[in-house]
């Protein structure tokens, strides 16, 4: 199904009474999740500056690559949710995890990869996105997932669906059934495939090839 922005509260799969022709009033989840999506696309943006330049590449303690992209994304996404409600905790790939004992507590926190796919942003094949959660009680209950090169953005919300926003136009995103058709699609990484993952492929191929 396709869904003009007109038909969003501020165009992010918030939803309109066509027949009279006024807005839902939009619960503080669906704010968050449109404020999320904006943060999203504006990190992406700063993402895109810079990789359209030469940068340089660290690596951290794990040996993971750390770009100057990774850092500016984070500093844009961790200000402006601190902004938005400074009493919910956040969890980022660059910033300093906690310990167990002091974030067992909380009830609600965001989840934030600034940069993710740093690995493919290096090699410039465009395969990346930042990601934004929230999660509330150990259950995600809005979601986004903004490809900057594509100028593409997937959202959801618990309860409401998923959503893929392109080109001011909202699609709903509809999951089928597993292996409905008789093909099962596998997605992985591309720069960090495992064996385990390799195992599992080609254990799937055999049983779909019968």
């Amino acid at each position: 199904a396709k869904l003009s922005p007109t038909d969003h509260a501020m165009g992010y799969g918030l939803p309109l009474d066509i027949s009279r022709d006024v807005l839902i009033p939009r619960s503080d989840t669906e704010v968050l999740a449109g404020r999320a999506i904006e943060l999203a696309k504006e990190a992406g943006e700063a993402i895109l500056e810079i990789y359209k330049q030469d940068f340089s590449v660290e690596l951290k303690s794990d040996n993971s690559p750390l770009t100057i992209a990774d850092k500016k994304s984070n500093d844009i996404i961790v200000a402006a949710l601190k902004n938005i409600d400074a009493s919910i905790p956040i969890i980022s790939e660059e910033n300093k995890l906690l310990e167990y004992e002091i974030r067992k507590s909380w009830t609600k926190c965001w989840i934030v990869d600034p940069l993710d796919g740093t690995k493919e942003f290096i090699k410039k094949n465009g395969e990346f996105t930042v990601n934004i959660a929230l999660v509330e009680n150990g259950i995600p209950i809005l979601g986004v997932v903004h490809v900057p090169a594509q100028q593409i953005t997937y959202y959801a919300e618990i309860g409401k669906g998923s959503y893929k926003l392109e080109n001011n136009i909202t699609s709903i995103l509809k999951i089928r059934p597993l292996a409905q058709d008789g093909v099962l699609k596998i997605v992985g990484s591309r720069s960090h495939q495992t064996p385990e993952l390799l195992e599992y492929v080609a254990q799937q191929k055999l049983k779909f090839a019968a």
